[in-house]
């Protein structure tokens, strides 16, 4: 299960949605281990994600992939 990207949260506020980061990331992460990342100019547009991710150990990275470990903080 993905996240949503910043098109699709652009979108939706353009619908008048409301869009709360951290329920979402909450929810979709709540049984990963890993959090994988391959775009990496949609991830600097999503600052709450960066940031949040920030807080988690690399568990390997590449030139076009970062996994995030998200049970050791």
């Amino acid at each position: 299960d993905s996240l949503r990207t910043s098109g699709d949260i652009y979108a939706s506020s353009l619908r008048g949605s409301n869009f709360n980061f951290e329920d979402e990331f909450s929810r979709r992460t709540r049984s990963s281990s890993f959090f994988v990342v391959t775009d990496f100019k949609d991830l600097s547009l999503q600052t709450d994600l960066e940031t949040r991710l920030e807080s988690y150990p690399i568990f390997a990275q590449g030139d076009r992939y970062i996994i995030y470990d998200l049970e050791n903080r």
